[in-house]
């Protein structure tokens, strides 16, 4: 399993989601993973694997908050917050990118290139290939915390080629 890294090397919104995925992975290590949830978005709670990305790129202010009651409208910004929505719809994000140029915060996406089904995010190069820090184990019907530890469901580092679906990359960091 991957340790946290020194990202130094790193900076601007690309450090700041390599210090977000070492958050994640060190709450993995120490027995205190967040739990998988499907359509989650709150990091104590639970997330899935598109929640996950869009904490990480919200705190490295590469997307915007999303809107809520206390949001004024003028200031929303609406977006699809799948998978599948942040392969398509948000092409602004950036351009697709050849495995061997991904970078740490690079994002990875899996499933079809008529629906994609998983997102994670880029955490390093090892010896066994490139990782990956993804929201992962779960399904639409893990909705609680107890549930996603019965099945072992829970944000982790792991092998990009542990899937056999990938559609592509995507650099978000400009």
């Amino acid at each position: 399993m991957p340790v946290p890294f020194d990202h130094r090397i790193f900076t601007g919104a690309r450090r700041v989601l390599i210090d977000f995925m070492n958050k994640c992975i060190r709450r993995h290590l120490v027995g205190d993973p967040i739990p998988y949830k499907w359509g989650g978005n709150d990091i104590d709670k639970g997330v899935d694997c598109s929640g996950l990305v869009i904490i990480g790129l919200q705190e490295a202010g590469i997307l915007p908050p999303v809107a809520n009651e206390n949001t004024k409208k003028r200031d929303r910004k609406p977006y699809d917050n799948t998978a599948d929505g942040l392969w398509r719809d948000w092409i602004y994000l950036g351009l697709g990118i050849p495995m061997k140029d991904a970078k740490p915060g690079d994002l990875v996406f899996f499933g079809s290139n008529k629906h994609v089904t998983h997102v994670g995010m880029i955490y390093n190069w090892e010896r066994n290939g490139l990782i990956m820090v993804e929201a992962a184990g779960g399904n639409s019907k893990i909705k609680t915390k107890a549930e996603a530890y019965k099945h072992s469901a829970w944000v982790c580092p792991s092998l990009v080629s542990r899937r056999k679906d990938l559609v592509g990359f995507r650099c978000v960091i400009k």
